[in-house]
């Protein structure tokens, strides 16, 4: 059985040849490598270690009329014209913030024809990641701005590009479209952090939800037309937690968004996947009620607050992907191996199991433990 089809059986909730694995590799843990990992993607570097590739490709669009100012340390880098809201979702594989011994701090100014918006994104050398220091919405009077970013936003057509990741991968793994959040959690992630976020919510919640309105038109506009597109499965890169919100919160303003990208990805016959790498105990309920495929980077502790076992049992008839959460590609590699040993043999039975990280892949992760996955999984991950 090939990696294409041991994942897409499971995924449609069938028993494979073996347990399938894959991990969600980015740029902070291969620019971290000081070897041939460094210039590598994550889907050849994947591909080496013997994963079966669950491979991301992400949306692109455009806004028009926007200007777009970059200042590196201060000085002007660069200026141009398009991408504004794209410029959140994928700062981190932006070369200009890697490689630095320094805490480099990258500011954008996107000038609107109603005024303009300011953001900070800071490289820290240690964990090589980038972080969102300043977020663009900092006042009331920034809806009206942003409320133009979103309303001129329009998704470029990637048809060719999931077309030529298809035909790179070939039977090694499945492409992948990561789209967009709920509108709430957009908001907290990129455009106006947790905080100020909730506390807008409850001083502006009439134009707070005004607003989130707005970008769910436009968000399911993104999964109508991504839907069309020869990929087999679309994600929801939600990072569902309630250390954001409330179950409450996720039930009345989340789940309804969740359960809307899903009826457009289901329809469409692709398969549904939703990020969820946080606290998730709570949100058992919730999640059972929205017709999703598959719950992906799900973290035991420490990241989350519930075990792989767990969530199988309150959710048999999803599939579950992830198990392996940062700390744990840090351990000795004998410690590791029996890590996996347990996590395997506990959560294979019935099959509805994908194993893979527990979110991303941290930069200090030990190659010989990712290195060490294809062989355990051989060992004890056969049906």
């Amino acid at each position: 059985m090939t990696s294409r089809e041991r994942l897409l059986i499971t995924l449609n909730h069938k028993i494979p040849d073996r347990l399938p694995w894959s991990a969600l590799v980015n740029n902070y843990f291969l620019k971290a490598q000081k070897n041939k990992y460094y210039s590598m993607s994550s889907s050849d570097f994947l591909k080496e270690i013997g994963a079966d590739l669950f491979d991301w490709v992400g949306l692109e669009a455009k806004n028009k009329n926007i200007l777009i100012k970059t200042f590196v340390d201060n000085k002007l880098y660069k200026t141009e014209c398009g991408d504004g809201l794209t410029e959140f979702y994928n700062y981190t594989t932006d070369m200009i913030y890697q490689g630095n011994s320094y805490n480099r701090i990258v500011e954008k100014k996107f000038i609107t024809p109603l005024g303009e918006l300011n953001a900070k994104f800071t490289y820290t050398p240690l964990s090589h990641s980038v972080f969102i220091s300043d977020f663009p919405i900092k006042r009331i009077e920034d809806y009206k701005i942003f409320t133009y970013i979103i309303e001129s936003l329009e998704y470029k057509d990637l048809s060719k590009v999931y077309q030529k990741n298809e035909n790179m991968l070939g039977e090694n793994g499945v492409t992948v479209s990561a789209l967009h959040c709920t509108p709430a959690y957009e908001l907290i992630q990129c455009f106006m952090g947790l905080e100020r976020f909730h506390y807008f919510f409850q001083d502006y919640k009439k134009r707070t939800l005004e607003l989130m309105n707005l970008m769910l038109g436009k968000f399911c506009e993104c999964y109508r037309i991504h839907s069309k597109l020869n990929v087999p499965v679309l994600l929801i890169p939600e990072d569902a937690s309630t250390t954001l919100y409330s179950p409450d919160f996720f039930n009345k303003y989340l789940k309804p968004v969740l359960k809307e990208y899903v009826k457009i990805i289901k329809e469409s016959g692709k398969i549904a996947v939703i990020h969820a790498c946080g606290h998730l105990k709570n949100l058992i309920k919730p999640l059972s009620e929205i017709d999703v495929d598959c719950i992906e980077s799900v973290s035991p502790q420490p990241t989350g607050n519930i075990s792989i076992y767990e969530l199988k049992k309150a959710l048999p008839n999803f599939c579950i992907m992830g198990g392996i959460p940062a700390n744990a590609f840090l351990y000795e590699l004998d410690d590791f191996k029996q890590y996996l040993k347990k996590l395997i043999m506990e959560n294979k039975k019935e099959g509805n199991y994908i194993l893979s990280s527990g979110d991303s892949v941290p930069s200090d992760a030990r190659i010989e433990n990712l290195k060490a996955i294809s062989d355990l999984i051989e060992k004890y991950g056969k049906y």
